[in-house]
């Protein structure tokens, strides 16, 4: 069986993070707990996810070059699904973006297509993340993000061989809409995370096999306040989003877990709701671009086994980025395949006892196999 390819154009970012009590007030100047120098962007933790969630990550021992009796540990890849992840992606010429480039090829990204921009600065994001709740606030510059051009976009050469394009509206927005309407023409599925969230053209709708979006940006593009997306609400807004043309709706809600929305083959609207997993929250920074890869990697999975229960891709996803937000950082905190089974494992384990157990413990992180940054 030849791999699928996901191909993810998005962004790449430097991120730049602070840990605080709390956020401070206009005028006011605040003392940080910790500062984390990492890398991100949506489009790089999205590849990442669509990777790691598809591969498991093996620690082997092997002897020293020296010929000490001393071992060391190098990490494999051991595939659970024959997925390849393809990045799309301008970075700046300096060394944030020489550091995020390599980080991505050790977690597996083929990056013949991240091209560094001459006299460009790599995107660069500031995060504030609570201490005590996890909650962030995100500030982000483009930087070479936004030199990413509409014609090279107009010819479909760059989806060559792909089974699934993922995008998001970080993007300039006539490169996102050209994105869309070139790899629906050619008949690739196309995975939009529609953050943040904008209108675009309505007559690009109809390309969309699936939408992911959390309440605020249901919000957005449904004309309702936040206030308004709740679970009661997501079945109304996901069915005007399937009849706006999308396959598949995805509404994430936090700590309120995930509404999902599809047709079946009668037309009939098919929709449910996926609780969140109960974990500690440290950061939530990734956990929606870790949602999507993993989401992405299973529908790919699922459709080479000739079958589609969105239910399944929403559960796995949740429990993908239920282990993200137990971490700080985005993409070191991205679990892989096996780590993602361990939440399931648990959850069985858990099934017919009395109360909900924390499913994720610290030491799962602190011992986790993941790349550094």
């Amino acid at each position: 069986m030849s791999s699928k390819v996901i191909a993810v154009v998005g962004t790449i970012n430097s991120d730049n993070t602070l840990i605080v009590q709390r956020v401070p007030d206009p005028g006011e100047s605040v003392r940080a707990q910790n500062f984390k120098q990492s890398c991100g962007g949506k489009g790089a933790n999205a590849a990442i996810a669509s990777f790691r969630s598809s591969h498991r990550c093996v620690q082997k021992e092997v002897q020293s070059e020296d010929g000490k009796e001393e071992h060391q540990f190098v990490k494999a890849y051991d595939e659970v699904a024959e997925i390849e992840v393809r990045l799309i992606a301008a970075i700046g010429d300096d060394a944030n973006g020489r550091t995020c480039r390599a980080n991505l090829q050790a977690n597996g990204i083929d990056i013949s297509g991240v091209h560094e921009v001459p006299d460009s600065i790599t995107g660069m994001s500031f995060c504030i993340v609570e201490e005590d709740t996890g909650q962030n606030r995100v500030m982000s510059h483009r930087g070479a993000n936004d030199l990413h051009k509409v014609d090279d976009y107009k010819e479909p050469g760059f989806l060559d061989g792909v089974d699934l394009l993922i995008s998001h509206l970080a993007l300039p927005l006539d490169i996102v809409e050209q994105l869309l309407e070139t790899a629906g023409k050619a008949g690739v599925e196309i995975l939009l995370n529609a953050a943040p969230a904008q209108s675009f053209y309505r007559r690009l709708w109809r390309y969309i096999t699936h939408l992911i979006v959390n309440e605020t940006e249901a919000g957005i593009l449904s004309g309702r306040e936040v206030k308004d997306v709740t679970v009661g609400s997501c079945p109304q807004i996901a069915e005007m989003f399937l009849k706006k043309g999308a396959k598949n709706v995805v509404i994430t809600l936090g700590e309120n877990g995930a509404y999902y929305a599809t047709k079946g083959p009668d037309g009939k609207v098919i929709g449910g709701h996926v609780a969140a997993l109960d974990v500690e929250v440290k950061d939530t920074t990734g956990a929606g671009d870790t949602f999507v890869g993993t989401y992405a990697s299973d529908y790919l999975q699922q459709k080479s086994q000739l079958r589609w229960d969105i239910k399944e891709a929403v559960e796995r996803a949740s429990r993908a980025s239920a282990w993200t937000i137990g971490a700080i950082g985005a993409q070191a905190a991205i679990p892989w395949s096996d780590q993602i089974d361990s939440i399931r494992a648990k959850e069985n384990a858990q099934e017919g006892t009395d109360g909900v157990q924390e499913l994720i413990a610290p030491d799962d992180h602190a011992h986790a196999p993941q790349q550094e940054t």
